[in-house]
């Protein structure tokens, strides 16, 4: 998925899309081999999409996630 496909999908595909690629990241985290650079930037997208459309600050959130 690319940063256009995520920008089209409507608010419930998204927050599916966000739900999908966090198990992703965790079965790859939990793998021998680690998160792979696709999976990382498409949760940086997805974040970054959820923050401007449902209007969250992109820097709490990420001091929520990282303490």
């Amino acid at each position: 998925m690319n940063q256009k496909e995520i920008m089209a999908l409507d608010n419930q595909k998204l927050v599916a899309a966000f739900y999908w690629i966090a198990v992703k990241a965790t079965n790859e985290t939990n793998s021998r081999r680690g998160m792979t650079k696709k999976t990382e930037k498409q949760e940086e997208w997805l974040i970054a999409e959820m923050c401007k459309r449902f209007g969250l600050d992109a820097a709490a959130l990420d001091k929520e996630i990282n303490p």
